[in-house]
Order: C-alpha cells, then sequence, then structure tokens
C-alpha cells in the first residue's frame, strides 16, 4: 500500500514539474520580422521612339491618308516623343508577308488585309461573303470597323485569330464590283471568264463556271493588260488609282462583299510604349477610320466619273430581277462557309455569322 502511495505521488509531482517549467521559462521569443524586399528601381523615362509603319498601298492615298493622318496626331499629343516613319507601296514586305513580317518586327505597325490572306483569318474573313454586305457610306464603313471589334470581344475563337499582334484598328474598304473586257450582267455571263480577286466572293465565282485567279487589286492591270484574267474584282475607288479604264470597257455596279485592312503593331513594340502614350494611340483611331472612309468615297465618286466619261466605257447597272439572279447564286455560300468554319475547328461559326449580319443590317437602318 505505501508502495502504491509513493508511485502515485511520484507521478503527481512529474505532471506539476512539466505544467510549471514553460511558465518558469517565460514567454516564447519574438520570431525575427523578415525583411521588407527593396522597392523595385522605377522605369527608364520614356525617351521617345519611331516607330516604321509599312502599307501596300500607294502614298497618301483613299484610305492611307487616316493613317497618316493619326501619325501626324500622334506626333502632336506626345510632344515629338513618338514619330511614325512611313514605309508604302510595299517597299518592306509584300502584303502576302505583311503579318509575319510585323510579328518578326521588320515593321512596328503594318496594314494587312482579311481578304489577301483569308486562310490566316478564316472566321475574320466572313465580311468578304457577298450575302452580309455593310454598306458603302463614312457610317457604314465605320459601323464595319466595330463590327469586327465586337466579333473578337464576343468570341474567343475570332480573337484567337489576332492574338500574335496588337490590333490598332480596322479600316473596311467598299464592296468590290467586277470590271472587265466584256459586258456582265447576270451570274451565266461569268461561264468561262478567267476574273482575279481575292476573298470568299472567289467561291461565287465558281458556283457562276468563272475561273478564279487570286490576285490583289495592286495586280490587276498588269494581269489584265497581259490577258492572264478577263475580269477583276475591285472597288470604284480602284477605278482611278490602278488605272482601270485604261484595260477594261465594262463596270458593273454591284457589290460583292469587301474586305478590310486591319492595322496591326509588333507586341514588342506596343509593350514598349508607356501606358499614357497608348491610350493617347487608341482614342485616335476613330477619326481616323472616319478620315479614311471620307477619302475612300471621294475617290469612288471620281472613279465613277472618269468611267462614265472616259469613251467606249460602260457603266452596268442591274434590274431588280438580275440583282435577284446574284442573290440566289450566291445562297449556298453561307452553308459552305459554315462547313468550312466547323472543318478547321471552329466551334461557333454560326454564331458568328449570325452576330456580322445582325451588325450589317443595324447599318443599313
Amino acid at each position: 500500500m505505501r508502495r502504491k502511495y509513493c508511485m502515485i505521488l511520484a507521478v503527481t509531482l512529474l505532471l506539476v514539474v512539466a505544467l510549471l517549467l514553460p511558465a518558469c521559462a517565460g514567454p516564447a521569443p519574438t520570431p525575427p520580422t523578415p525583411p521588407t524586399p527593396p522597392t523595385p528601381p522605377a522605369p527608364p523615362p520614356f525617351k521617345g521612339v519611331t516607330l516604321r509603319f509599312a502599307y501596300t498601298m500607294p502614298l497618301k492615298i483613299t484610305v492611307s491618308q487616316g493613317w497618316h493622318w493619326w501619325a501626324e496626331e500622334l506626333e502632336k499629343r506626345t510632344e515629338g516623343k513618338v514619330k511614325v516613319e512611313f514605309y508604302p507601296n510595299g517597299t518592306l514586305f509584300a502584303l502576302a508577308a505583311s503579318v509575319d513580317s510585323c510579328i518578326a518586327g521588320v515593321a512596328d505597325i503594318s496594314q494587312t488585309s482579311i481578304g489577301g490572306l483569308a486562310q490566316r483569318y478564316p472566321l475574320s474573313n466572313l465580311g468578304s461573303l457577298p450575302t452580309a454586305c455593310f454598306p458603302d457610306t463614312v457610317n457604314g464603313m465605320i459601323a464595319a470597323n466595330k463590327a469586327y471589334v465586337t466579333l473578337i470581344e464576343k468570341f474567343p475563337e475570332v480573337a484567337a485569330e489576332w492574338k500574335d499582334v496588337k490590333v490598332l484598328g480596322f479600316y473596311q474598304m467598299m464592296n468590290y464590283g467586277i470590271q472587265s473586257k466584256k459586258v456582265i450582267r447576270v451570274p451565266d455571263d461569268l461561264k468561262g471568264v478567267k476574273i482575279g480577286g481575292d476573298g470568299l466572293k472567289m467561291d461565287l465565282i465558281k458556283l457562276c463556271g468563272a475561273v478564279g485567279v487570286t490576285i490583289a487589286p495592286p495586280d490587276l492591270y498588269m494581269n489584265l493588260q497581259t490577258g492572264v484574267i478577263d475580269a477583276g474584282f475591285s472597288s470604284w475607288s480602284h477605278v482611278q488609282i490602278y488605272h482601270l479604264c485604261e484595260v477594261v470597257s465594262y463596270f458593273l455596279d454591284y457589290g460583292f462583299g469587301a474586305t478590310t485592312l486591319p492595322v496591326i503593331m509588333n507586341l514588342n513594340s506596343w509593350n514598349a510604349i508607356p501606358p499614357d502614350i497608348q491610350k493617347i494611340m487608341m482614342e485616335l483611331i476613330p477619326e481616323s477610320q472616319a478620315i479614311s472612309a471620307k477619302a475612300i468615297l471621294v475617290n469612288a465618286d471620281e472613279g465613277r466619273k472618269i468611267a462614265r466619261e472616259t469613251a467606249g466605257k460602260t457603266t452596268v447597272t442591274l434590274t431588280p430581277d438580275q440583282i435577284k439572279l446574284w442573290q440566289e447564286k450566291g445562297k449556298p455560300l453561307d452553308d459552305n462557309w459554315i462547313a468550312e468554319m466547323k472543318a478547321k475547328g471552329a466551334k461557333n461559326p454560326e454564331q458568328v455569322l449570325a452576330e456580322w449580319k445582325r451588325l450589317a443590317l443595324e447599318a443599313w437602318k
């Protein structure tokens, strides 16, 4: 019994000692305060830059007038910190290389063409569908420019086509008509005709039995002159620029869709610009788009005048029944475009096309 009592007492003493030891040891030491990380150095002040802007159009002709205004205004608004050096007429690179060359930094800014690079921009190229045109007015062109931005914001698959560059702005051109050596009024008139152009309107002429040759407007004159083609797709604004009256006799005054000239920027060049100047660059784009659209229409009026006043030239206008024939011939293009986009992996081409047509319809109101 005595032994058992001693054991209980010993255990109790051990417990008391264990409880008292932390109290005797005093408060736990405060952990050291971690050192404050050094403040990163402020970025060096922006000293300025000269941006190389390459485009394939002639110097300060129609649409490029808006780009030059943008550059001049940008230099004023930045007090000379940002200057733009232009390379027109494809002097740095051809249209086919416009995107890759911009990405590579050959130019800081480049004009390209959605229709001319349709394989690269298949979803964005819906603007050249002959069945979904915007009006040939300043407001109509501006509405088309905004529609592209809407598609990029609303559909990730459209945005993915532009992920490698900074899009400064879209510049809608006029709808394309047919300029030809022989009269063309209805789809059957195109049977066997060799016709130059690009974009989805080339699918339409295949339905008409024509032979399509991929040619951009700047190259139409030479190919018409040498007989490579018998006709070409271009807008009224091209008639004066490319002297088309010298090589064709007939001008079909009917729209077959329009292409758009995006102005894109190298991402490294864009990211090197301070945010406040980036803001100025983008704020100036809408006015430059309006200036370009007005310049295009001024030149288009001149093109119509030249065709009207030049001996031996005929402007072909269509009757309602003839227009109906073209519209009926183009109906399969929507379904073909949707099927082609799905084959390329696009998830929602029907929705993309429906949104584009909705915006186009609003522009006609």
